[in-house]
Parts: C-alpha cells; structure tokens; sequence
C-alpha cells in the first residue's frame, strides 16, 4: 500500500484528510496510533515535503491526533519531532 500511495501524491493526501477528519475521540486516535498512521503520515510527509497538499494534509492529521496524550507520545516515538 505504502509504495501505491507514493506514486498517488493526489490519493496520499486524500487518504491523510480522512484520517485527520477520524480524529474525533480518544479511542479512535489511539486505534489509528496502534495501526501505524503516526507513522504513515510522517513518513510520507518526509517523503513529499514539498508537494503542498501532502504536507498539509500530513500536518492536519498530526495536529488533530496530536489532542491525545498519548498519541503526542507516539508522534515522537515514530521520529515526528524531527519530520
């Protein structure tokens, strides 16, 4: 999946816009963190730094999962603090 999303930046930052929106409570941002979007999302924000809406939507998603503790945790654990 990772590599189809590489060649799609267009679906990559559809597919971060709809995770950003799943943000909605605890639970889910922390079944989203076990399945490996933190992830995701920053290791294609690094990959697509300067396609616009892949970075936008990237940082969107952060954002908003970034609202749950634990997740804040996961974001560093998965390298964001340096993406």
């Amino acid at each position: 999946l990772q590599s189809n999303l590489s060649a799609a930046p267009a679906a990559l930052a559809e597919l971060l816009a709809t995770l950003s929106r799943l943000t909605v409570t605890d639970a889910i941002c922390a079944q989203l963190a076990r399945m490996d979007a933190l992830r995701l999302a920053i290791s294609k924000l690094a990959d697509h730094v300067t396609d616009p809406q892949v970075a936008k939507q990237a940082c969107f998603f952060l954002a908003n999962i970034s609202g749950n503790d634990q997740c804040k945790e996961a974001i560093v654990s998965a390298g964001g603090h340096v993406a």
